[in-house]
Order: C-alpha cells, then structure tokens, then sequence
C-alpha cells in the first residue's frame, strides 16, 4: 500500500468510529428512534428577528419557519391574514431590524414549513397539540403541532 492510501484508510476508520459513537450516543444501539428536530428548538434564539417580522407585518399572527442564516442574518417565513406566505429576512443583533419582505410563491414550500407553527396570539388556538413558549418570562406565542390555525 502506497503512504497516501494508508493515511486516508486511517481517517476513514475514524470517521467510522464517530460516526458509531454518535449512533450509540443517540440510542440507535438499543433500537430507539433518533429525536425529531424542527425549526421551533430555534425560536428562542431567533426571537429577536421573529419579533422584528410581527412588527413589520401587523397583517400576520403565524409563523410557519424561521432560520438562522450567515452573516448575522435570519429568514422566518410568516402566514397573512389572507393566506399569502411572506419571507421576512432580518438583520440580528441588538435592534433586530428587517431587512426585506417578500412574497412567497406557492410552489416554493420549505421542508418542515408549517410544521409545527408559530401562533403569535395571547388566545389560545384551540388545538390540543399546542404548547405556551415564554421567553425570558414573557409570554412569546404557542407552538403549534397538528392543527390547521383558521385565517383571519
């Protein structure tokens, strides 16, 4: 075997052995399902910017996904009262502010949008999967999983 061939085989069987480490870890060794992630873990870091969109478009009161992006930046992807979708991308820091708004077209649907969402109402949405979220005591919205919010 040539020196090259013989150090990418070593890296390789490192790679392997995280790569079992990570499954034991997670519980795969004993048959148990991986865990679920959604968008919604990230909606206490990306607080700040969903605020910033609920302010620069009063006319929407769910938010089907956010993420975080490069540089500084976040996109959520917000419901209007008439059912359009709007992407709201967001400068972060200190004063959060929105950068621009733009209309969604109907064929471009995120993986996971919409599910769960984001009620940003103080009433209840009526749903049995919903769960209050404050953040920094305050009440921030509902997460919402399995129920269709009815448009304004």
């Amino acid at each position: 075997m040539t020196p090259g061939f013989q150090q990418m085989e070593k890296r390789m069987r490192k790679f392997a052995l995280f790569g079992l480490a990570v499954l034991t870890l997670a519980g795969c060794s004993r048959g148990e399902p991986l865990p679920v992630r959604d968008w919604s873990q990230d909606v206490e870091a990306l607080h700040t910017g969903i605020l910033a969109c609920a302010r620069a478009t009063p006319e929407s009161d769910v938010v089907l996904t956010a993420w975080p992006l490069s540089q500084g930046l976040m996109m959520a992807r917000l419901r209007l009262s008439g059912g359009q979708r709007q992407d709201c991308l967001v400068v972060l820091g200190n004063n959060a502010r929105v950068k621009s708004l733009k209309p969604v077209l109907a064929n471009d649907v995120r993986k996971g949008e919409g599910q769960p969402l984001l009620w940003m109402r103080e009433d209840h949405p009526n749903c049995s999967g919903a769960h209050r979220v404050k953040i920094d005591g305050e009440f921030f919205g509902w997460i919402v999983n399995d129920c269709t919010i009815p448009k304004k």
